[in-house]
């Protein structure tokens, strides 16, 4: 999605997972449908649909953890892996898909935060496909390095990248 600074990118990508609903002031109406269902319906639980409808956004925000739980953490709360081993899969794979595994292979008990700002993005990227959502939208960056594309590609399902450079959504 490319369009102009302010014109409501990122505000519409923060309606695809409903993140908007904890700004209190924020009123909706209208419709949103993924699968045939209206995400705004009162019957739609915003926790299952977050895992459905990924996001990354242009700043890495990490959960105050280690490198492990923050990639962990999703597939816990969605039961998504039977026992600790399944989980210790997740973890791997999805940081072998980001193209962080080798940089971190050997400090995943150490805190996400320690990373540079590249790591953590791919962190994010990380931890948002951990859940296999099937879509995933990822914020405005000032940079798209070749490592962060790659990580991009490795998780390609629906990927909604929003950015206010022409020149850099048609590298997408």
């Amino acid at each position: 999605m490319i369009g102009p600074s302010g014109c409501g990118k990122s505000t519409f990508i923060r309606c695809l997972n409903r993140m908007n609903d904890t700004i209190e002031s924020c009123r909706v109406t209208g419709e949103i449908a993924l699968d045939g269902a209206n995400i705004y319906d009162k019957s739609i639980d915003e926790v299952p649909l977050r895992a459905q409808v990924g996001m990354v956004f242009q700043k890495p925000n990490l959960f105050p953890k280690s490198i492990y739980d923050n990639i962990a953490y999703g597939p816990k709360i969605h039961g998504l892996a039977e026992n600790k081993a399944g989980l210790d899969d997740i973890v791997e794979t999805s940081l072998k898909k980001a193209g962080l595994w080798d940089e971190v292979s050997d400090s995943l008990d150490h805190p996400g935060t320690g990373l540079s700002g590249g790591q953590q993005q791919r962190l994010c990227i990380a931890r948002t496909n951990a859940v296999s959502p099937n879509m995933t939208g990822l914020g405005k960056t000032q940079f798209l390095p070749s490592y962060i594309a790659k990580a991009i590609y490795n998780f390609r399902r629906g990927l909604l990248y929003i950015t206010h450079l022409y020149v850099r959504g048609n590298l997408i």
